[in-house]
């Protein structure tokens, strides 16, 4: 019987991520929200979370995968805080197939500035840019051109 699965987007495990940051610091702010395989669903086998604590002057990458989180703290980072309200990564990434997202090693990043959503490095390659509050299209950029 299957229990309730739950696709693993950006947001599925930010819960248990979160809980976990804030014990590391509990001043803790989200950073990034990355992932270097994700499917065309907007899922992944890992996503890796990383905060900032102003207070300690370091950076944290948590790393979701599957049921475990492990993490690694690290100098420095980007003091660019990331929105509560972010668009999941599957409907971003449906955003971003729609407007003609092309690659055949599609990885996402969300930060302060929106989700880009690349579909690889070969020329030809297409990366999109999406609002990361809306999950609207911004802009495609050609690898190459």
């Amino acid at each position: 019987a299957q229990m309730n699965r739950v696709k693993p987007t950006a947001r599925a495990q930010m819960e248990k991520v979160a809980e976990a940051a804030k014990a590391w610091a509990p001043d803790a702010a989200l950073i990034s929200i990355n992932s270097n395989q994700v499917n065309e669903d907007g899922s992944a086998p890992a996503w890796t979370y990383t905060y900032m604590s102003r207070r300690k002057g370091k950076w944290n990458l948590f790393t979701a995968k599957g049921r475990e989180i492990t993490n690694l703290e690290v100098p420095q980072g980007s003091d660019k805080v990331i929105k509560d309200l972010f668009a999941d990564s599957d409907v971003v990434m449906g955003e971003a197939v729609a407007n003609g997202l092309k690659g055949k090693t599609p990885r996402m990043n969300l930060s302060a500035s929106g989700w880009i959503v690349r579909g690889g490095d070969d020329p030809g390659d297409v990366i999109i840019t999406i609002n990361p509050s809306s999950g609207a299209f911004v802009k495609r950029t050609t690898v190459g051109k």
